[in-house]
């Protein structure tokens, strides 16, 4: 929103930006990564002590030189590699080149017993240029006998 007149107090006037893109066909350089991995395990009850609630917030950067919308799920995996939940990214909104942004995957009915576990970003992006690239990102967990989620280091 902008003022009409400098000074103006109340006069406003709306304005809408849009982003026109035209790829030049061959020149398209795919590339993102992901920056950062949040992993919050919660009730989805307040008052119930047992977690229920997983939600994964991933950082992504383009660093492409085009548009990219970044699409895929979230895996949990036990030690012997079953995955245990499916998380849909959130997605629909994309990155400029040079942005990063924060995706999240969400879900309820996750009841995840004391142990280890592997968490599995399946990303993909470059559809909407029409070429189709994939991002893994791995991370290992740890949840206690309370249901507290810690994130292991890399090894």
């Amino acid at each position: 929103f902008t003022t009409l007149r400098p000074g103006a107090s109340l006069t406003l006037r709306n304005r809408l930006g849009m982003v026109i893109y035209v790829p030049i066909e061959g020149t398209e350089q795919l590339d993102a990564a992901v920056m950062d991995v949040r992993v919050h395990y919660t009730a989805s009850t307040p008052g119930v002590a047992r977690p229920d609630r997983l939600e994964v917030v991933l950082r992504i950067r383009n660093g492409s030189n085009v548009h990219i919308v970044p699409d895929g799920q979230v895996l949990v995996r036990n030690p012997e590699g079953e995955t245990l939940y499916t998380l849909p990214l959130r997605s629909g909104w994309g990155l400029l080149p040079g942005e990063q942004d924060r995706y999240y995957a969400i879900r309820s009915g996750v009841y995840l017993q004391p142990g280890r576990y592997r968490l599995v970003a399946a990303l993909t992006y470059g559809d909407d240029v029409g070429q189709s690239s994939h991002l893994t990102s791995e991370r290992e967990l740890s949840v206690d006998e309370a249901g507290a989620i810690q994130q292991l280091p890399a090894p």
